[in-house]
């Protein structure tokens, strides 16, 4: 999934990143990177490879918080790695990701 990392990308979020290894991969490139991970221990290594990692599921409340942390149409890209088919309701998923995208 790197390689469809947008090159103007800056701001990366990656909901249900584990331990943070995917987003460890642009860590030297100065982007800014954001996890989503549900499962505690996971997310407290992933604090370690990223900006921020939330300890929380990717629903409207997170989203809510994360516009209060002020990612309002902040972020470049948004994956889910094997991690959408996976969620009661995907396409609220990615309506909730509308607020949270930049306008490029």
């Amino acid at each position: 999934m790197v390689k469809y990392l947008p090159v103007h990308a800056n701001v990366i979020l990656d909901v249900g990143c584990g331990v943070g290894n995917f987003l460890n991969n642009f860590k030297s490139k100065n982007k800014i990177l954001i996890g989503v991970e549900p499962n505690y221990e996971a997310a407290t290594s992933a604090n370690l490879k990223t900006d921020k990692c939330y300890n929380a599921f990717f629903d409207f409340s997170l989203v809510e918080k994360m516009l209060t942390d002020g990612y309002r149409n902040k972020f470049d890209a948004i994956f889910f790695n094997d991690v959408l088919e996976h969620m009661e309701n995907p396409w609220i998923a990615l309506e909730n990701c509308k607020s949270l995208l930049s306008k490029n």
